[in-house]
C-alpha cells in the first residue's frame, strides 16, 4: 500500500498537475489559432473550427508521447505554420468571392488538411531516408527572417481578431478609429506587459494566470458598466454565439464537391512555405527539447513519429503540430517527465470537443488576440531586438529585409528573398575564406614514410625547392574530390585519404633527385 501511495504521489499527481496546466493553456491556444485561420468570410464558421483543431491536435499529442524516443515529449499545434495558413485562408476567400460562404469553409478546411498530411508525409520521407541533417545548409539569418516575419503575422492576425476587421498596411487608418481602436490596443498592451513579466520570471503559472486575469478584467468592466452580454455579443468582443452543439462536425461526402480545388492549387506557395518553416522549427524545437532534458534525441525517429501523427491529425482536420518546447519544459519542471500529462491534456481537450460549445461563446476575443499577439512579439523580441547583438550587421540585414517583405508583399515572397539571401551569404561568407591554408616548403613539411638515410639527406638539402600549398574551402565544387596521386615533369599533386584539404605540390626544379618520382613511395 505505500507503494502505491508512493506512485501516487511522485508520479500520478505531478503528472494529472502539468496535463492540467498544459490543457487549458492549449486549449485557449488552440481556439486562438482557429479564430485566426477561420476569420472574415467564413468567421461563422469559427466554432467548426475550433471542433477541427481540437480534434486533429489529439493524435500528434498520443502518438507522440507514446513513440518519442523521450516519453515526456510534448506536442502541439505551431503558430508559424498555422500564421501563414491564415494568409493561405485569406487569399483562397479572395479568390472566390463569388462563392458562398460555406464553400470558402470547406475549401479551407480542405487546404489544412492537404497542407497537413504533406508535411506529415515530408516528415515521414526525412526520417527514413535520414536527410534530418539538410536543415543545418540554410543559413541561421534566414531561419532568423522567416520567423521574424511569423512573429508579424500574429501580432498582426491577434489585432485582426480582436478587432475583427483584417489588417492590411495600406489600409492602416481603419485600426485607428475610436471605435475599433478601443478593441484592439488594451490587448497590445497586455500582451506587451505579459512578454515582458515573462522575460523576468520563469514561472509555468504566469502565462495561464495572465490570461486568466485578461478575461476577469475584461467582465469586470462588463460589471461594473452594467453591459448585458447580448450586447456584447452583438458588437463582437466574444468569441459566440454558439449552438449548444458539438464542436466536431464532421465532413460529409457531399462537402467534397463543394471544394474549389483551384484556389487550393493557387496556394502551392504557400504550402511549400508551411513544409520549409515547419521542417525548420522542428528540428530546432529537437534541439531545444535535448537542452531541456539534457539527452540527445534520435532526430530521425522523431521525424518519423511527428509524421505519421501529422498524417492522422491533418485527415481530422488539425494544423500542423510538432515538439513544443514550452508543454516540455512545464511537463519536466511539473510532471517530471510524465507520459500521465498528455492523456490528462488530451482529456482537457475532449471536454469542449464533445460536451457542447455553448460555454466558449463567452470567451472574450481579446484573451484570443493576447496569447497570438504575446507569441508574435516573442518571436519579434528574439529575432529583432537579440538578434542585433548575436549577429553581424551583414546578417541581421538580412534578417530585417526578410521581415519587411513579408511585412508589405506577403510570406511567400519572404521566402524568395529568403532564398536569395541564402546564396547571397554563402557567397561572401565563403569569399572571405582564403584558400590557401598553409604555403609551405618540403623542408617545413615532409612525409612520415621511413626513408633511407641518402633519401632523407636529398629531401632536407633540396627542400626549398619545393613548394607546397595546402587548400581549403569549397575550390573546385561542393562534391566530395576523390584522392589520387600524379607525379610528372615539374609538377606533383598529392591528395592523402581521409584528408580535408587538399595539396598542391610544386617543384621548383625539374631535377630534385634526378630519379623518377616513382623512386620514392608515398
Amino acid at each position: 500500500m505505500s507503494l502505491i501511495n508512493k506512485s501516487f504521489k511522485n508520479q500520478i499527481i505531478p503528472g494529472v498537475s502539468a496535463g492540467l496546466v498544459i490543457g487549458v493553456v492549449d486549449v485557449i491556444y488552440a481556439i486562438s489559432l482557429a479564430a485566426l485561420i477561420f476569420a472574415g468570410d467564413i468567421s461563422s464558421f469559427v466554432a467548426n473550427g475550433i471542433g477541427l483543431i481540437l480534434l486533429g491536435w489529439l493524435p500528434p499529442l498520443l502518438v507522440i508521447n507514446l513513440f518519442s524516443s523521450y516519453k515526456g515529449n510534448f506536442t502541439s499545434g505551431q503558430d508559424a505554420p498555422a500564421a501563414i495558413l491564415a494568409v493561405m485562408a485569406a487569399g483562397i476567400m479572395q479568390g472566390m468571392s463569388s462563392s458562398s460562404a460555406q464553400e470558402k469553409f470547406i475549401t479551407v478546411v480542405a487546404a489544412s488538411i492537404l497542407t497537413t498530411v504533406l508535411t506529415g508525409l515530408v516528415y515521414v520521407l526525412l526520417g527514413q531516408f535520414k536527410l534530418g541533417s539538410l536543415v543545418r545548409f540554410l543559413p541561421y539569418p534566414v531561419i532568423g527572417g522567416f520567423l521574424a516575419g511569423t512573429g508579424w503575422l500574429l501580432v498582426t492576425g491577434g489585432i485582426g481578431v480582436m478587432a475583427d476587421v483584417s489588417f492590411h498596411i495600406g489600409d492602416l487608418g481603419t485600426l485607428f478609429q475610436p471605435g475599433i481602436l478601443l478593441r484592439w490596443a488594451p490587448g497590445l498592451v497586455f500582451a506587451f506587459i505579459t512578454l515582458l513579466i515573462l522575460n523576468r520570471y520563469d514561472h509555468f503559472l504566469i502565462l495561464p494566470g495572465m490570461l486568466l486575469g485578461t478575461a476577469i478584467l475584461f467582465y469586470g468592466i462588463v460589471f461594473f458598466t452594467n453591459t448585458p452580454v447580448s450586447t456584447l455579443s452583438a458588437q463582437g468582443w466574444l468569441l459566440g454565439p454558439f449552438s449548444n452543439a458539438n464542436l466536431w462536425q464532421p465532413l460529409s461526402l457531399s462537402d467534397m464537391g463543394l471544394i474549389h480545388w483551384n484556389s487550393i492549387l493557387a496556394q502551392a506557395g504557400g504550402m511549400a512555405s508551411v513544409l520549409m518553416i515547419s521542417v525548420v522549427t522542428l528540428l530546432l524545437n529537437t534541439s531545444g527539447v535535448e537542452l531541456i532534458i539534457r539527452k540527445d534525441l534520435d532526430v530521425n525517429r522523431e521525424l518519423r513519429v511527428t509524421g505519421l501523427a501529422n498524417i492522422f491529425g491533418g485527415l481530422l482536420g488539425g494544423v500542423v503540430c510538432f515538439h513544443d518546447l514550452t508543454d516540455t519544459a512545464i511537463n519536466q519542471k511539473i510532471g517530471q517527465g510524465s507520459r500521465i500529462s498528455s492523456w490528462v491534456t488530451a482529456a482537457v481537450f475532449a471536454l469542449p470537443l464533445f460536451f457542447g460549445a455553448a460555454a466558449l461563446s463567452y470567451v472574450p476575443k481579446i484573451t484570443l488576440g493576447v496569447m497570438l499577439i504575446l507569441f508574435g512579439l516573442s518571436f519579434l523580441y528574439e529575432w529583432v531586438y537579440l538578434s542585433w547583438s548575436n549577429f553581424s550587421r551583414l546578417e541581421y540585414v538580412v534578417i530585417l529585409l526578410i521581415l519587411i517583405v513579408i511585412a508589405t508583399l506577403g510570406y511567400l515572397q519572404g521566402v524568395g528573398v529568403g532564398i536569395v539571401a541564402a546564396v547571397g551569404l554563402f557567397v561572401v561568407n565563403y569569399s572571405r575564406v582564403s584558400v590557401t591554408k598553409h604555403a609551405l616548403s618540403g623542408a617545413e613539411l615532409q612525409s612520415r614514410f621511413t626513408r633511407s638515410p641518402n633519401q632523407r639527406k636529398t629531401l632536407i638539402e633540396q627542400g626549398e625547392k619545393t613548394f607546397i600549398l595546402q587548400l581549403q574551402g569549397f575550390i573546385f565544387s561542393a562534391q566530395p574530390i576523390n584522392y589520387w596521386n600524379r607525379c610528372a615533369d615539374g609538377l606533383k599533386i598529392q591528395n592523402k585519404p581521409h584528408c580535408n584539404s587538399l595539396f598542391w605540390i610544386l617543384q621548383k626544379s625539374a631535377d630534385l633527385t634526378q630519379q623518377p618520382c616513382s623512386a620514392f613511395p608515398k
